[in-house]
């Protein structure tokens, strides 16, 4: 979705990172695959993917697992002088980057992937970066799970209307106050009712007699 390359620019334009990326997490091979990404103009994340590729075991020592198996934030404030990060010095140093941090993401308290930011400065990842990154992975897992709920009632509504258009029964939903809030085209031909022009202000003018007796 836009919605994660709009935060990763945030991060990046507003924040004054490197790079900041979203990757998400396969829960039964354990691999991950980049969903977006901003700010890498030297092509880090194209030739880090690369490498993984070509050696998937380099994946178990990079920040972005760590953070998925400790279900914690992961912060390398010295990047080019660990050895986890040994196999991409040559890449980081192109890149200009100097230290790095991971954040898992959540959806319904299952890790859905990791919020990882780079930064062109060594011990960038202060105190109060740390926990500013770590609200905003806190409003992405919200943002995800409200996400994939949308989606939901999105397709539960369009299935809803679809069945009551198939079958050949009077279906009407009232709302809390008792007044007509759906009908389908059967229950309009039970009742003799019109086909409006105007559809909210139709349903408001009918009244629960009128569904009860059929006048």
């Amino acid at each position: 979705p836009e919605l994660f390359l709009d935060i990763c620019k945030i991060i990046v334009d507003e924040g004054g990172f490197k790079l900041a990326l979203l990757a998400q997490l396969d829960p039964h091979n354990k691999t991950l695959s980049l969903l977006c990404n901003y700010g890498d103009d030297a092509g880090f994340c194209h030739q880090m993917l690369k490498r993984r590729m070509a050696n998937p075991h380099l994946l178990d020592s990079t920040g972005i697992m760590k953070a998925v198996e400790q279900s914690d934030a992961v912060i390398f404030n010295q990047f080019l002088s660990m050895q986890e990060t040994a196999a991409y010095h040559d890449l980081a140093i192109t890149a200009g980057i100097q230290s790095a941090a991971y954040y898992p993401i959540y959806q319904y308290n299952k890790i859905f992937g990791v919020l990882a930011v780079y930064a062109s400065e060594t011990h960038f990842f202060d105190e109060a970066t740390d926990e500013t990154l770590q609200e905003m992975a806190g409003d992405i897992s919200f943002a995800i799970e409200n996400i994939d709920r949308d989606q939901q009632l999105i397709a539960s509504e369009r299935l809803f209307h679809n069945l009551t258009s198939f079958v050949q029964v009077g279906i009407f939903r009232l709302d809390a106050s008792l007044r007509l809030h759906y009908i389908n085209e059967y229950g309009q031909n039970i009742l003799n009712l019109p086909t409006p022009d105007s559809y909210p202000l139709w349903l408001s003018s009918i009244e629960l007699r009128h569904i009860v007796t059929g006048k």
